[in-house]
C-alpha cells in the first residue's frame, strides 16, 4: 500500500474513524506513522468537503508545533480519496498499555513522565492551541522512557473560533471537562483537567467519575466530586483542584498542575483550592434519589471502605465492593424527600393543551382510545425521514443518517405507558405491579408513566392492548413529526430532563415523577417523546442497524446481546437529548428511567 512517497508495511493500530500503519519514507529513508482518516460512506458530500477541509487546516496548525514532548506532524495528504497524516514513529507503547492491569506498573515513573506531558501541552497553548482529547491512548512512552503527547490532528485554533465549531463537543467521555460537556469554549486548562483525570487513574486504577451512559458519566462530571478517599489529603487536594468544574480554580497551567503534584506526592503542605467543594451525603442523596439509581442510568454504585489513615497505596485496587442498589434507591428517596420539603414552595406547571394537527398531518379520526388500556392513541401516517444524525449535529458513531420510508400508517400511543394502565393489565392478568416506585405513594398517582418494567413485561403488556412495541424506524418517524433536528421543540417546553423545574416539579408532587402529558406535544400530538423516560422498543440493538437496515418499513437485527430504549429520561442533560439517541439495555433490565408506549392498542389492529 502507497500513500504518495511513503511505503506501508504493517499496520499498528485502528479506530472507528481509521487506521494507523507503520511506513517508510522512500526519500528520507525513515519510518512514520501514516493515520489514515476515514470520512466517505459516514458523511453526505457536503458534509464530507466541509470536514476535510476542517482536518486539513487543523493539521497543518499542528504541525507547527516543534517540541520534544509532541510528536511531529510532517505532511497531510490525500490517497485514493483517503486524507491522512504522516507523524513521527515513536517506537515505545502508549499509556494506556502500560497502565493496564498485570502489566506490572509502578505509578511514581509514569507520575514524573507527566511534567514531560506539561510541558509539551504548555507550550502548545502558547501557540494558541488545544489538544481537547488528552488521554492515556494519546500519550506514548518511548523506549528510553521519555513521553509525548500524541494526536494533536484534532486541535483547533482559538483564534479560529468565527470561522469553525470551537465550541463542539470532541474528545473521549471519560477526560471531558465539565466546559466541554457543556459546549462552550475550551482553553490549555481544559487540558488541564484532562490531565489531572490521567494523573487521577495512575494513582487509584480507577476514572474518577463513570457510568454504563454518556448521560449518567456528563451528569457527574458537570454536578459531583471525584471520590478520593483512599489518597493521602494532599494529593486529593491538587487533583481536585486540578479537576475544579469553573476552569479559572484550576492551576494556570499545566506545569503548576504536576509540581503541586510532584509536592504532594514528597508529602509538603498543600493549600486549600479557591472554592473548594465539600461533598454534601444530604444534596447528594437527593440528587440520586431524584433519578433514582438504575441499571440504565448511573448504574450500581461501588466504593470500598475509607481507610483507617489516608495513603497512597503501591497498587491500588480497584472499587469491587458494592453495596446493595435497592437499598441505596429507598435511601436516597428518603433523603429526597426531605431536601425537597425544605425547598420553597413552587406551582406545579400546568397541563399541556389538547394537541394541534396541521391539516398534512391528521387524517380523519386521528385520535382515538386504546380498547383495554384506555389510552389515547394517534394516527402516524404513511412517509418518509431523514433517519439518524441531523446535519450538523454532534452524534454517536452508531446514528448513521440514511432515508427510511413506511408504506403505511399505524397508531402509535400518545403518552407512556401510565401507572394506572398498567394496572389494569395487571388486575386481568392477575401479575404484579413494580415492587419499586417513585415519590412517597408508590404508584397511586395513575397518571405517573410506568417504569421498572423489563421488556419482557413491555411487551406482554402491549400485546394483551391489542399492539406490540413499536420498532426503532417507527418510534424515531413518529418522535421527529417531520422535524430534520435532533429535537422537535425548545427543550424546557417538550422535555422532562435534568435541569431546575424538575426540582420544582418534584417538591410539589411529594417527590413523585411528572404524569404524562404535562409538557407540550410534537406535531402528531405525542408527549414525551423527548425527556420523561427512556421507551423500549421492539429491536434487538446492533451498532450498524443504520447502515444495514431495509429503506422501507425496516425492523430491527434477529438477535443481539439487548434491547433499544429510545427518548432520553429525567437523568439526561440537554447535550444527550435528541430524536436519534441510542442506548440499550439488557432485556431483563427494570430500572426507574425506563418505560415505553405501544403501537396498536385498539381491536381489530
Amino acid at each position: 500500500m502507497q500513500f504518495d512517497n511513503y511505503t506501508v508495511e504493517r499496520e499498528l493500530g485502528r479506530g472507528a474513524m481509521g487506521v494507523v500503519y507503520l511506513a517508510r519514507d522512500e526519500q528520507l529513508g525513515r519510518h512514520v506513522a501514516i493515520k489514515t482518516v476515514q470520512l466517505a460512506g459516514q458523511f453526505s458530500q457536503g458534509e464530507h468537503a466541509s470536514l476535510r477541509a476542517r482536518l486539513f487546516r487543523e493539521a497543518k496548525a499542528a504541525a507547527r508545533l516543534s517540541h520534544p514532548h509532541i510528536v511531529t506532524i510532517y505532511q497531510v495528504g490525500e490517497a485514493a480519496g483517503v486524507p491522512y497524516l504522516a507523524m513521527e514513529f515513536v517506537d515505545g507503547m502508549t499509556l494506556e498499555a502500560a497502565t493496564a492491569p498485570g502489566s506490572g506498573w509502578r505509578a511514581e515513573p509514569l507520575l514524573a513522565g507527566l511534567q514531560q506531558v506539561a510541558e509539551g501541552l504548555d507550550y502548545a497553548h502558547s501557540q494558541g492551541l488545544v489538544h481537547r482529547d488528552v488521554k492515556p491512548a494519546n500519550i506514548l512512552i518511548r523506549r528510553d522512557g521519555s513521553f509525548k503527547v500524541a494526536d494533536f490532528g484534532i486541535v483547533k485554533l482559538l483564534d479560529e473560533t468565527a470561522r469553525t465549531e470551537t465550541n463542539g463537543m470532541m474528545g473521549t467521555p471519560s477526560y471531558l471537562s465539565p466546559e466541554q460537556v457543556r459546549g462552550e469554549g475550551v482553553s490549555g486548562r481544559s487540558d488541564q483537567y484532562a490531565l489531572a483525570v490521567t494523573a487521577f487513574r495512575i494513582l487509584t486504577e480507577r476514572l474518577p467519575f463513570w457510568g454504563d451512559s454518556v448521560a449518567a458519566m456528563f451528569y457527574q462530571i458537570l454536578h459531583l466530586e471525584p471520590g478520593d478517599e483512599q489518597l493521602a489529603p494532599g494529593l486529593a487536594r491538587v487533583l481536585r483542584r486540578g479537576m475544579a468544574k469553573r476552569p479559572a480554580e484550576r492551576y494556570g497551567t499545566c506545569r503548576e498542575f504536576v509540581a503541586a503534584l510532584d509536592g504532594a506526592l514528597r508529602g509538603e503542605a498543600v493549600a486549600a483550592p479557591p472554592g473548594e467543594r465539600r461533598w454534601n451525603p444530604l444534596w447528594a442523596a437527593g440528587v440520586i434519589g431524584l433519578v433514582l439509581i438504575g441499571g440504565a442510568g448511573m448504574g450500581a454504585l461501588v466504593w470500598k471502605k475509607r481507610p483507617a489513615e489516608p495513603v497512597i497505596p503501591e497498587r491500588p485496587e480497584y472499587f469491587t465492593q458494592k453495596q446493595d442498589p435497592q437499598r441505596i434507591v429507598q435511601e436516597a428517596r428518603r433523603s429526597v424527600i426531605d431536601v425537597l420539603e425544605k425547598a420553597k414552595q413552587a406551582e406545579p406547571p400546568k397541563v399541556a393543551e389538547a394537541a394541534t394537527f396541521p391539516v398534512d398531518l391528521a387524517p380523519a379520526g386521528s385520535a382515538q382510545r386504546g380498547a383495554k388500556d384506555g389510552l389515547p392513541y394517534v394516527w402516524i401516517p404513511a412517509g418518509s425521514f431523514p433517519m439518524g444524525c441531523s446535519a450538523g449535529e454532534m452524534c454517536s458513531s452508531d446514528e448513521v443518517r440514511h432515508t427510511v420510508r413506511f408504506q403505511k400508517g399505524f397508531w402509535l400511543g400518545a403518552t407512556e405507558v401510565t401507572a394506572g394502565a398498567f394496572r389494569r393489565y395487571v388486575k386481568e392478568k392477575g401479575a404484579k405491579m413494580p415492587e419499586a416506585g417513585t415519590g412517597r405513594d408508590g404508584w397511586k398517582d395513575e397518571r405517573m408513566p410506568i417504569s421498572y418494567v423489563n421488556h419482557r413485561n413491555a411487551a406482554a403488556f402491549c400485546a394483551w392492548s391489542g399492539g406490540r412495541l413499536p420498532t426503532e424506524a417507527e418510534w424515531e418517524y413518529a418522535a421527529r413529526a417531520g422535524t430534520r433536528g435532533l429535537v422537535y421543540g425548545p427543550l424546557e417546553k417538550v422535555a422532562w430532563i435534568y435541569q431546575d423545574d424538575l426540582l420544582v416539579y418534584t417538591k410539589a408532587h411529594d417527590g413523585n415523577y411528572p404524569p404524562v402529558g404535562t409538557k407540550a406535544p410534537n406535531r402528531f400530538g405525542l408527549f414525551d417523546m423527548i425527556g420523561g423516560l427512556n421507551e423500549w422498543v421492539s429491536d434487538f440493538y446492533d451498532a450498524d442497524y443504520y447502515k444495514l437496515s431495509p429503506a422501507v418499513d425496516p425492523t430491527g437485527p434477529v438477535r443481539g446481546d439487548g434491547y433499544v430504549h429510545r427518548g432520553g429520561s429525567l437523568l439526561t442533560i440537554p447535550n444527550d437529548a435528541g430524536a436519534s439517541r441510542r442506548r440499550w439495555a439488557l432485556a431483563e433490565t427494570e430500572a426507574p428511567d425506563i418505560g415505553f408506549r405501544c403501537v396498536g392498542g385498539m381491536s381489530g389492529l
